[in-house]
């Protein structure tokens, strides 16, 4: 489990750091992408398993950073528009934050590949 986690925490990380138009491209379109951002971040710090590597800590620890910016942001409606990824500047610190610990820890980017994820589009009743 600890390489696929591994592997799932340095994938958010990627993911945090990409370009507005990476991270909503990361996702189908009838999903809300911000909250999934969101999401993403929470889940991988809430289910980290109790043994992880060095590395894997330093990583949730830019995590931690950033979903306390996250928990900051909330209450504002304006946070979570689709819009706010690309123009707001607490979302633009994230993305400096998540760079500033890919090149802290020598990973190379790339685009995230959420390998964990399965999204099914519910077929309308009636």
């Amino acid at each position: 489990m600890e390489k696929n986690f591994s592997q799932r925490l340095k994938e958010v990380l990627f993911l945090l750091a990409s370009e507005p138009d990476v991270q909503i491209n990361a996702f189908p379109d009838f999903v809300h992408i911000p909250d999934e951002i969101v999401s993403e971040t929470s889940d991988a710090i809430e289910y980290a398993p109790n043994e992880i590597s060095q590395e894997d800590t330093s990583i949730l620890n830019v995590l931690r950073t950033i979903d306390s910016i996250f928990d900051k942001m909330v209450g504002d409606a304006n946070n979570w528009i689709i819009d706010s990824i690309n123009t707001n500047p607490q979302w633009q610190h994230v993305r400096l934050l998540a760079q500033e610990g890919i090149d802290k820890y020598k990973l190379t980017y790339k685009q995230p590949d959420l390998f964990w994820i399965s999204y099914f589009r519910e077929k309308p009743l009636g």
